[in-house]
């Protein structure tokens, strides 16, 4: 109950700095091992980056020449020297797999570094030293934070402070945002968790204010959502199903678009200059306007894994990241006017997440693939917790609040096991799990307790 008053008494933006202020610590207590290229542009998080090194340093998109000897010197694939971060296409090019949304936003802080090194010699002006891999830490903190504050923003608008206080905790240290924030910087999922924070943000404000400038940002949330995560475009469920609680508020909706159609097509304007770039590289690449990068990795419909991708012990979302349980239990708590929406996004979402060949994403703590919709499920998490702390039983209030500060306790105790390699990056069993729980060494004596990789190559058939 100590843990609730301090809640009760702290405003948002306090918890935010000081959410923030873990983060950057955590950050600073692992800074020897950013020294010693054993943490930054690992495997994926290196091709999300290589846009820019390959435009602004090395002036080689096509063939990539550079990495290779990168790869060899920061070891971007772990001994793996000879993976090329795409795939060689008939023209000679090299296609980069992923959309430019990470890169875009990795932007700023790359272009910072860039001109710290060019007056600095201490480090090499290559894309991945020193102060470049600073600034992949700074700007996946600096996206999560502003995402934070867009989501308290949002839910300010609904609920009080106090709720609004602990919702951000929730999410923000009790969810493996925490660990792809605090730990393991620039995956895309923390950018697109901004991201999906802005469209939530910006619906909220364009269905109370209706002004334009907030069907803009909408606009533009929305195609940044495509080119950093295009799964994620499923969002869009969001915006048109707020506020939608029957077919005649449906049908006003978009007569009200329809008044709006001047400020609506302005709205397209910059974001789809935004997704003509990544058409762009497409043809430039390939020779074809659109391709699928993803090539065999894919899904696999109409089969979904939902059931082990929510509650196994390989990568469950609620075995690693309970605490989004209270997030979905809030969908029917919400106002029936939002119901819809959330309904809708959340189960197209979930079964497209773990419709993926997969579908526990590789090398991950927990689910990674869902941090991207943790802004979304703090909404209906905090309907739940204003209902409950509304109530007037006590034992709800109590019950909600001992799971919650257990989940987050949880949360980032595992997570500084999954840093420390007890928690296995991807072969996880309901044995292992039990074997190593509250362990704070890793003990391969357990390590017979692991998924084999057969058996993750046949969950991929």
């Amino acid at each position: 109950m100590f843990i609730c008053y301090i809640l009760a008494t702290m405003k948002s933006r306090i918890a935010i700095l000081l959410i923030t202020v873990l983060y950057i610590l955590i950050y600073f207590n692992r800074v020897d091992d950013w020294r010693q290229n054993t943490v930054a542009f690992q495997w994926d998080k290196s091709q999300y980056y290589i846009f820019l090194p390959a435009i602004f340093i090395h002036h080689d998109l096509d063939n990539l020449l550079f990495y290779r000897p990168l790869n060899e010197k920061y070891r971007f694939t772990s001994g793996f020297n000879e993976v090329l971060p795409g795939k060689l296409q008939p023209n000679g090019h090299i296609l980069i797999k992923y959309t430019i949304g990470t890169a875009l936003l990795e932007l700023p802080f790359f272009l910072l570094a860039h001109s710290y090194t060019y007056f600095n010699n201490d480090d090499p002006g290559d894309g991945y030293s020193y102060p470049y891999q600073q600034a992949l830490a700074f700007c996946t903190i600096f996206w999560v934070v502003i995402g934070l504050i867009l989501l308290s923003k949002s839910l300010k608008q609904f609920y009080s402070d106090t709720v609004t206080v602990a919702v951000l905790v929730c999410v923000g240290i009790g969810t493996n945002l925490y660990s792809y924030t605090a730990f393991d910087h620039g995956m895309s999922h923390p950018f697109s968790f901004f991201i999906l924070c802005g469209v939530l943000w910006s619906t909220v404000f364009w269905h109370k204010y209706k002004q334009n400038k907030h069907l803009y940002y909408l606009s533009f949330f929305l195609v940044l959502t495509v080119l950093a995560r295009p799964v994620d475009a499923l969002v869009i469920f969001i915006p048109l199903l707020w506020d939608v609680d029957s077919l005649a508020a449906f049908k006003s909706k978009f007569e009200l678009l329809w008044q709006r159609r001047k400020a609506l097509l302005i709205s397209l304007i910059v974001p789809c200059i935004l997704l003509t770039v990544q058409f762009l590289y497409w043809k430039h690449a390939t020779g074809k306007w659109f391709i699928d990068s993803y090539e065999d990795e894919g899904f696999r419909f109409p089969y979904s894994r939902l059931w082990k991708g929510l509650f196994s012990y390989h990568k469950g979302w609620f075995v690693y990241t309970p605490i989004a349980l209270l997030g979905m239990l809030g969908i029917f708590a919400c106002d029936k006017k939002h119901r819809l929406s959330l309904i809708f996004f959340f189960t197209s979402v979930l079964y497209l997440t773990f419709a993926w060949k997969a579908w526990w994403y590789g090398g991950s703590f927990g689910c990674r693939a869902l941090v991207d919709i943790l802004g979304i499920v703090a909404f209906p998490m905090a309907a739940l917790l204003h209902k409950v702390y509304q109530s007037r039983w006590l034992v709800s209030k109590v019950s909600v609040s001992v799971f919650a500060v257990l989940c987050i306790a949880l949360n980032m105790f595992q997570t500084f096991q999954f840093s420390k390699g007890i928690i296995h990056y991807d072969s996880m069993t309901k044995e292992y799990y039990w074997a190593v729980f509250g362990k704070t060494k890793l003990d391969k004596d357990y390590s017979h307790l692991l998924l084999s990789g057969e058996y993750l190559n046949k969950e991929k058939e």
